[in-house]
């Protein structure tokens, strides 16, 4: 099938080219929605992912894995380590956030590299992986091309006037992302995770060909959006990409054996997006708080695994996450918009929960995310590169297990751990988000 094409001037975003027309939030809030897929012949679950998912579900059931509690139509945290935001906290954190450096100092500590896709194909054996600023990560394995949390405006807000402005621009537009995009994943719904903008594009260029994976709760604001191929699943739920092809897509088959004696990984599919938990909450407007959940994924391949941990806190979920689906080839964790501890400590880990999380989910190679790209908390803006090198070293671990890319690198990791030097390169052209 074809994708449809679409003008790189009719919808705009991030950057000068890619920068939308709206302006504010005008799609309903999201609510709690019945049904997890929207009413398309597309998007609809087939009776083969259906029966899946019921085989997975009832396995969850059985082990002794954490739910997320809910009541009166609010999701909450299932875990004694989580407090919830108070009035204080949202007080106290309005209008605080670290000194941005200028220009000059950021190009040289910071600087913004151009993408090169075609360059950084992963080889059979391996992935490769892209950072594209905050937590936004092209990922490609195992004949697939996932997206997470893409966030390529200007500001992280309801409105592109006012709100956190991005320090950094975005290293590439969403039109230079490769033409084989296969789905995108979402952690939740703050403004700097769930990007409206980047939702129109890349539906705009995409259409019903890319799947939207989102926490339960999201699939109405999605489809209000025009979104027509959306998932929404609760933790510990399994998700698919369609069949593109009118054979045997080479995303599916007719049985997988379990991983050694992991019960989970008994998909048939080849490639298999579970919803995780994390430890965090959800937000856009002054009335949907917790109406939609939150957490990260794993996509699973038949050699490769990817965890993407979304915006947490630190919990006892990362080793159920790790005992249940990993080892993981390579994951993305959080390490900044940690401080001051006392407001942000229950829902932002700092760069030494980071490394703990990459121990926990038996990741062999890690990126950092969320940081260098929005100043959204109190810490310096380098410090979280600087405290992660010296949690890496202290904890006994390779200086290239877990690393800070800059904003459009891309590197390599082999099955194992072995990583590639990077593909990337200083870029050549700027794209301004003015």
């Amino acid at each position: 099938m074809s994708r449809p094409t679409v003008s790189r001037t009719s919808i705009v975003c991030s950057s000068g080219k890619d920068k939308h027309t709206y302006d504010s939030e005008r799609a309903d809030p999201p609510q709690r929605s019945v049904c997890s897929e929207p009413p398309s012949e597309v998007s609809s679950l087939s009776s083969l992912e259906t029966e899946s998912l019921v085989k997975r579900d009832s396995v969850v059931r059985r082990l002794d894995v954490r739910h997320p509690l809910r009541s009166n139509g609010k999701y909450h945290n299932p875990w004694p380590t989580w407090d919830a935001p108070s009035l204080a906290f949202n007080l106290l954190r309005f209008g605080r956030h670290a000194k941005i450096p200028s220009k000059q100092e950021l190009d040289r500590t910071l600087p913004v590299l151009e993408p090169d896709f075609k360059a950084s194909v992963p080889p059979d054996d391996g992935l490769a992986i892209t950072w594209l600023g905050h937590s936004s990560v092209l990922v490609r394995f195992d004949g697939i091309s996932v997206l997470t949390d893409p966030m390529f405006s200007e500001r992280a807000s309801p409105s592109q006037a006012i709100g956190p402005k991005r320090y950094r621009n975005p290293p590439c537009s969403l039109h230079d992302l490769p033409e084989n995009l296969d789905a995108v994943v979402i952690s939740h719904a703050h403004y700097d995770h769930l990007d409206r903008n980047s939702i129109l594009v890349l539906n705009a260029r995409f259409g019903a060909d890319l799947r939207f994976f989102v926490p339960s709760g999201l699939g109405q604001w999605m489809r209000a959006l025009g979104v027509e191929n959306c998932v929404e699943l609760e933790w510990w739920q399994e998700g698919h990409v369609p069949d593109k092809s009118d054979g045997l897509s080479p995303l599916f088959h007719s049985s997988i054996p379990p991983n050694g004696s992991n019960p989970l990984i008994m998909s048939a599919f080849l490639v298999s997006f579970v919803f995780l938990p994390a430890q965090h909450w959800s937000r856009r407007t002054l009335t949907d708080d917790n109406r939609a959940l939150w957490g990260g994924w794993a996509v699973i391949g038949p050699k490769q695994r990817f965890f993407f941990a979304g915006d947490t806190g630190y919990c006892d979920a990362f080793r159920q996450i790790g005992r249940l689906y990993g080892p993981f080839s390579a994951s993305a964790i959080p390490i900044g918009a940690y401080e001051p501890r006392s407001l942000h400590r229950c829902h932002a880990v700092e760069p030494e929960e980071a490394v703990l999380i990459h121990q926990d989910v038996q990741s062999m190679f890690s990126l950092a995310i969320h940081w260098g790209t929005f100043a959204l908390t109190d810490e310096p803006f380098l410090e979280p590169r600087q405290r992660l090198c010296a949690a890496v070293d202290n904890a006994g671990l390779p200086s290239d297990s877990f690393v800070a890319f800059f904003p459009g690198e891309t590197r390599v990791v082999l099955t194992g751990g072995r990583v590639l030097s990077s593909t990337s390169f200083r870029s050549k052209k700027q794209f301004s988000i003015q």
